[in-house]
């Protein structure tokens, strides 16, 4: 049987995680892992996150594809940690 984790929690350990490791905040590759679930899920939390104003979109970030090309890929932060 798994655990259900609530949005409550998963932005209480963002806070805590975003503050030690990734100031700019994360992707949602990024959140997928922090999370230990599938870029699915971690999508479905940030939509329940921003609309209840835990969470925004910080910017977009430029990394590397698996061919090489540039793509901008969205940023997210809670907004404890809003500049």
């Amino acid at each position: 049987m798994t655990t259900q984790i609530t949005t409550d929690e998963w932005i209480a350990e963002l806070q805590r995680i975003q503050g030690e490791q990734n100031p700019d905040g994360f992707s949602t590759q990024e959140l997928a892992a922090t999370l230990n679930c599938c870029p699915s899920t971690a999508r479905i939390m940030i939509k329940q996150a921003i609309t209840h104003n835990e969470l925004h979109l910080a910017g977009t970030r430029t990394e590397k594809t698996i061919s090489g090309r540039n793509c901008r890929i969205p940023i997210y932060r809670t907004t404890e940690h809003a500049r």
